[in-house]
């Protein structure tokens, strides 16, 4: 069997609702590889069948993903940037689901995040995958003021500024 390589240009969106249906636009709008996974096989369905997510607003278009999966390792595979975008409390069972399968380089935002969430995240994963520590990166709050007005299409009325961040591990000095 071989491996799979990482894509620096790929970003897997753990999260299907109001902000990962703006995270997918967007970033697809900026060049990157998509792929968005959601535990709702009917919100993956109805993307699958609108070829991707309509988006209105700050960022205009269509935006065709590249997989969209109720898979999780379909979803996070080959991807350098694993973005969680789901209420906090899912964080420990999207962490659990994707334990099995990180590998070192890939990087996990927590997006929002919230007080602790990345320690949380950090010891799900090493407790159901020895001792892989990944970096992760938590948001105070999520990028976008974003609405879905049905699954496949979003309106992304803000995208703020500067949104503070913390990372654990913190990253070493170069």
């Amino acid at each position: 069997m071989r491996l799979k390589k990482i894509d620096e240009n790929c970003i897997s969106i753990l999260g299907a609702g109001n902000g990962g249906h703006a995270f997918a636009a967007y970033a697809k709008s900026k060049g990157y590889k998509v792929k968005i996974w959601n535990r709702s096989i009917s919100v993956i369905d109805t993307i699958k069948k609108n070829n991707g997510i309509t988006s209105t607003g700050l960022v205009e278009g269509h935006f065709k993903t590249d997989l969209a999966t109720t898979s999780i390792q379909k979803a996070i595979e080959e991807s350098k940037l694993i973005m969680i975008v789901t209420t906090a409390n899912a964080h420990k069972e999207v962490a659990v689901q994707i334990a099995p399968y990180l590998k070192n380089d890939q990087i996990i935002v927590l997006n929002p995040g919230r007080t602790g969430g990345a320690f949380e995240v950090s010891n799900t994963i090493k407790e159901y995958n020895g001792p892989f520590k990944p970096q992760i990166i938590e948001a105070q709050s999520l990028l976008f003021v974003s609405r879905c007005s049905k699954p496949s299409h979003v309106t992304i009325a803000g995208i703020k500024r500067k949104v503070p961040v913390s990372v654990f591990p913190s990253f070493p000095e170069r």
